[in-house]
């Protein structure tokens, strides 16, 4: 796991001078490493108690950051839109890295690494929306 993080670490800067195809790459590596949390955590535990929690969850956790996009005005580091506070990718990741600690929390934090190599997030935008995610995770959880 540290080798992975060093690695990726250290090929963040040569990542990052090719931005157009990092930034298309980073972007549905992030995407794709949410579905995935958010797959692993349906399909973990599929029991009503927990389908109903993942429900709540997610609905909470996206009804938070679209009001709170909604209310804070943040230009992405892209200049794409004023959309930038906080980062729904990485608090619905996170929210759903219950499944597997070691993994799940690895994808998350990917996924969030993933939206500032793509310049739509700025790191701080990532770190509130990791714990929106955590947050929604502790007030709605599936285990017994």
């Amino acid at each position: 796991m540290k080798k992975l993080l060093f690695l990726a670490l250290l090929l963040l800067p040569q990542m990052a001078s090719c931005q157009t195809r990092t930034e298309r790459a980073a972007d549905w590596i992030s995407t794709g490493l949410v579905g995935a949390n958010l797959t692993a955590d349906v399909v973990h535990d599929v029991r009503h108690h927990c389908v109903k929690n993942l429900l709540i969850r997610n609905g909470l956790t996206i009804g938070a950051a679209e009001l709170t996009k909604l209310l804070v005005h943040e230009r992405r580091p892209d200049g794409s839109d004023n959309k930038s506070f906080y980062s729904e990718h990485s608090a619905l990741a996170m929210a759903n890295y219950g499944w597997s600690y070691k993994i799940g929390f690895a994808l998350a934090l990917g996924a969030g690494a993933g939206r500032v190599v793509a310049r739509k997030h700025h790191p701080t935008d990532v770190l509130v929306g990791l714990a929106a995610g955590v947050g929604a995770a502790y007030l709605f959880p599936c285990g017994d």
